[in-house]
């Protein structure tokens, strides 16, 4: 099967991910007037995305086990996109908890799958991809906001504005999935115990802790840019449009680095790269705030989202091959791996939320540095255990030659040929 239709299948999979959660995101402000919550009652109704999330990543390893990534997410991008109803349909504050959280829970399904089909593709097409394809989601989630800034502007309604987002999303993800990769997770022979089917050997613990150790680290530093730029840039003496510039400067420069990243992967080995960019972010923003002043706040959060750009990509894309390069499944090393990652976004806006008010927000904004700088001095944990003497890629891109080479005929199910 040619890397085409495949890529292509998998990159609109998850430029529509972006969209459809930067869709219910972007008018956040609409929900809560129209149930006329406070600001503590929407924070609590946003526990449900933070509880659903971490339970549809365990479900994801499942369902990519038993039924392969393909038709996961055949079934349940979909759904995701058609849950846009019940949230703007939702009455109440506790309605509206319970549809943030199955939303949040079907999107976790679909990061393990989505994850587990781009992994897929690498080890079938022998290319690096992956990083693309988190730009993909990245862009998505941009034109989804900017799609829902329109709406707001010509005053429609939340309603209106979901199902008809939601009945066109759904309509896309059934026609885009159809060109999806099998990844021959499905259907796999069974094992004496049924979570070993789909859950790492203990003895992998170790090197799922540490990616995730570095995910965690890595998406607090992004979860805290994505939360608090605007309000440090308008702190600085920035308007309104400025600090709302920071933010779309910080999406847009993590896109432009995912775009690129494949490419420098290709061509340097994973732990270098991860090093030098987590630096570049801890260097760029600590400057910036060494600095003080509203433009290098600016070009502060532009290195960030620059540096954080290709992290996660990588990180994901190693441990998933690394556990198929050790006969586990793909899968459940990404669902484990994301999971300890997502608490990083939960906890890193409010704990720089908590320094702030016992310092500032300017000392509190160190605690993302220090998550890039500890990313960078732990990226040797992505080095290869042994260099590989045979290659189909440039040899500086040892640990993924190793794992392509690995997949034999293209396979990423949970035995290694």
């Amino acid at each position: 099967m040619s890397l085409k239709t495949p890529y292509a299948a998998v990159a609109a999979a998850f430029l529509l991910c972006g969209l459809i959660f930067s869709t219910s995101m972007a008018r956040l402000p609409a929900l809560q007037h129209g149930l006329a919550l406070s600001d503590g009652e929407l924070a609590v109704a946003l526990v449900g995305l933070n509880g659903g999330a971490v339970l549809g990543l365990q479900a994801g390893a499942v369902f990519c086990h038993r039924l392969g990534s393909r038709t996961t997410l055949r079934a349940v991008l979909p759904a995701f996109s058609l849950l846009l109803i019940p949230i703007a349909m939702a009455p109440t504050m506790p309605a509206l908890v319970v549809t943030f959280a199955a939303s949040a829970a079907v999107n976790g399904v679909i990061d393990v799958a989505i994850n587990a089909n781009g992994v897929a593709v690498e080890r079938q097409s022998r290319r690096v991809v992956l990083s693309r394809l988190h730009a993909m989601l990245t862009l998505g989630g941009i034109i989804g906001a900017a799609a829902s800034a329109v709406a707001a502007h010509f005053n429609v309604g939340v309603k209106s504005h979901f199902t008809v987002t939601a009945v066109a999303g759904a309509v896309a993800a059934s026609l885009l999935t159809r060109g999806l990769t099998v990844d021959g997770n499905g259907g796999g022979t069974p094992t004496a115990s049924p979570s070993a089917r789909y859950l790492p050997a203990p003895s992998r613990a170790t090197w799922v802790i540490g990616f995730g150790g570095l995910g965690f680290c890595v998406m607090l530093a992004e979860g805290s840019a994505n939360d608090w730029t605007a309000i440090y840039l308008h702190d600085l003496g920035g308007n309104d449009a400025f600090a709302a510039s920071g933010v779309a400067i910080f999406l847009a420069t993590m896109t432009v680095g995912r775009l690129a990243g494949d490419h420098i992967r290709q061509r340097i080995a994973a732990a270098p790269l991860v090093r030098g960019a987590a630096l570049l972010a801890a260097i760029g923003l600590g400057t910036a705030l060494l600095i003080g002043h509203p433009l290098a706040g600016l070009a502060g959060f532009a290195m960030l989202g620059l540096g954080l750009s290709v992290t996660l990509p990588v990180i994901l894309g190693e441990s998933a091959h690394r556990a198929a390069r050790s006969g586990k499944s793909p899968a459940a090393t990404v669902a484990r791996v994301s999971t300890i990652a997502y608490l990083g976004s939960f906890l890193g806006p409010g704990l720089i939320g908590a320094l702030a008010i016992v310092t500032s927000l300017e000392t509190a904004l160190l605690l993302p540095v220090a998550a890039a700088a500890v990313t960078g001095l732990g990226a040797g944990l992505l080095a290869p255990r042994q260099q590989s003497t045979e290659t189909g890629l440039p040899a500086r891109a040892i640990t993924y030659d190793r794992t392509l080479r690995s997949s034999g005929q293209g396979s990423t199910g949970t035995r290694s040929s």
